[in-house]
């Protein structure tokens, strides 16, 4: 029983750590997304082609999405690791 409570404690602290990764990964993706959004109204006022920076934004935004269920199945193992401690 005690190997088991170790166990699940390193796989927590593990989970812990990527969930830590993930909420950077989160935040750089967001921050990445505002000055793209930035760059495409700087290239709509200045009259020229948005095409690339869109779809660009586009695939930021897809990225953003799938590290938001990285992270999101991240929380559901620790919330599974937490039910078998207590």
């Amino acid at each position: 029983m005690l190997r088991r409570d170790q166990g699940n404690m390193q796989q927590r602290e593990h989970e812990l750590l990527a969930l830590a990764a993930a909420e950077a990964h989160l935040s750089e993706g967001r921050e990445r997304i505002r000055r793209q959004i930035a760059l495409v109204r700087e290239l709509r006022v200045g009259g020229n082609d948005t095409a690339l920076a869109l779809r660009l934004l586009h695939l930021l935004r897809e990225s953003v999405a799938v590290e938001r269920h990285h992270r999101n199945m991240i929380l559901l193992r620790l919330s599974e690791l937490e039910g078998r401690v207590r």
